[in-house]
């Protein structure tokens, strides 16, 4: 599962991989509704056997009207199955296929001509195999993976299918690791070669280093100019980074990186070429038993990516231009049962960088249920948190003009109510309860006062 949290100065990414790690099954059920007839329904089912065999099988769908300030019926249905084979911990396969799907209607935007609906689908396959010397993780392992992709969306009338294949071998013992990978697919970007290694000389320090290099295929079509192929039969990307960290005291630590690249932000766009950037960051760490603080300081280099699909028309180019930050991040629990955590984000240039705007913070309450010592741990749990967040004026980008695009300033405020009964988690969420009037990209509305509520039931059988 992928889960994209968007912010003006950040973008999170999680990576959900569920494994089952006992020889039992487990099955889960969950339903969550909420404004604008938003709902999603989940059935998953996992279990292993004696003899090494394991199967994972889930249906996802989700379905919404959208906010009223941008509505849009959308709905998509992902299906999932994973066959694995580990008759040691040694050895072991895994095959997984996954289809999604996706279908939008219309997007109305307020002050600007709506979108055209989209479809979309795609369907994944890999076999993924791996083969290691120890039971532990230590020692030398074998990965290698085959997998095929099949990619369709009626926006950009595309469809297309790709297959790729990947290999990687690594050692890792208690002072060192390294691991190469060699990766080729039928695409633009035939070729990927990345090396990373991690050293710690002595329990202090410890320091970290990778490369990567890319191979990028131009236009071999019918009718491409000869010059044109010449031009751009040498395109590649190239990346290298290092990253280390000095603990002095035990609850203090110095940390830095710094990266170099030399990349095409979009091999698939021919007129797109390799673009030099250096980025680097330092800071100070302090881990204490009630209270951990980082101060860092960082500089991203300008790098451009044209955008693409739906968003294109409304900022045609992203582009993070040379911009130094300051970003502090704190957490206290001053008892087991209450926690408080934040952080502040502040570009120190006086230039406007897209998507980072100034004084962006947030901070959060969280109550756990720990104080409720009647209760066997996990039999019942309540958690209460409340959330705001805020940023000052600034801009999200370039028109198609080269004119500055606005992003304004926002204050939002969030609840979240969890409760768990033995096996039954329910859960309520409010999402700008201030009923704050702010977009992240122009003529797109975020929603206001946004509740949903669910429960997921989660059980051995």
């Amino acid at each position: 599962r992928v889960e994209v949290e968007v912010l003006p100065s950040a973008l999170r990414v999680y990576l959900i991989s569920d494994t089952q790690p006992v020889r039992r099954a487990r099955t889960e059920t969950s339903f969550a509704t909420g404004d604008a007839q938003t709902n999603t329904y989940r059935i998953r089912y996992l279990n292993r056997w004696a003899a090494g065999t394991g199967l994972g099988l889930g249906v996802n769908w989700f379905g919404t009207n959208g906010p009223t300030t941008s509505p849009a019926n959308v709905s998509d249905l992902a299906l999932w199955a994973k066959g694995t084979w580990t008759p040691t911990p040694r050895v072991g396969v895994e095959v997984q296929q996954l289809r999604y799907s996706l279908q939008r209607q219309l997007l109305q935007r307020e002050g600007a001509p709506p979108l055209p609906g989209v479809d979309v689908h795609r369907t994944d396959a890999f076999v993924r195999a791996f083969a290691a010397t120890r039971d532990d993780g230590m020692g030398l392992r074998l990965d290698a993976l085959f997998g095929s992709s099949t990619y369709g969306d009626s926006s950009g009338a595309l469809e297309r299918r790709t297959h790729q294949g990947a290999a990687t071998v690594g050692y890792r013992s208690a002072v060192w690791s390294g691991e190469l990978t060699a990766r080729i697919r039928d695409t633009r970007t035939p070729l990927e070669i990345r090396l990373r290694g991690a050293w710690q000389p002595v329990r202090f320090v410890t320091v970290s280093a990778y490369a990567a290099r890319w191979t990028h295929l131009p236009d071999t079509s019918a009718g491409a100019p000869e010059q044109e192929f010449r031009e751009e039969a040498d395109r590649h990307s190239s990346e290298a980074g290092a990253a280390g960290e000095l603990r002095l005291l035990r609850p203090v630590a110095l940390h830095g990186a710094l990266r170099w690249r030399d990349r095409v932000a979009a091999p698939a766009v021919l007129a797109d070429t390799a673009q030099r950037s250096t980025d680097w960051s330092g800071g100070v760490a302090v881990a204490l038993s009630r209270l951990s603080l980082d101060v860092t300081v960082a500089r991203h280099g300008f790098f451009e990516a044209p955008a693409f699909g739906t968003f294109a028309a409304v900022l045609p180019r992203g582009t993070s231009i040379d911009v130094t930050t300051l970003t502090a991040a704190f957490s206290l629990r001053p008892v087991s049962y209450l926690s408080l955590a934040g952080w502040y984000r502040h570009p120190l240039d006086p230039i406007r960088a897209a998507f980072e705007p100034p004084h962006h913070s947030r901070i959060a309450a969280r109550l756990e249920s720990r104080m409720l010592t009647k209760f066997r741990r996990g039999v019942f749990d309540l958690v209460l948190q409340a959330g705001l967040e805020g940023w000052g004026d600034g801009v999200a980008g370039r028109d198609s003009t080269g004119n500055d695009l606005v992003l304004h300033g926002a204050t939002t405020v969030d609840y979240l109510l969890e409760i768990r009964l033995v096996g039954a988690v329910l859960f309520w969420t409010l999402r700008n309860a201030g009923v704050e009037r702010y977009d992240l990209l122009p003529g797109y509305q975020q929603a206001r006062s946004l509740q949903r509520f669910g429960v997921r039931w989660e059980f051995t059988n």
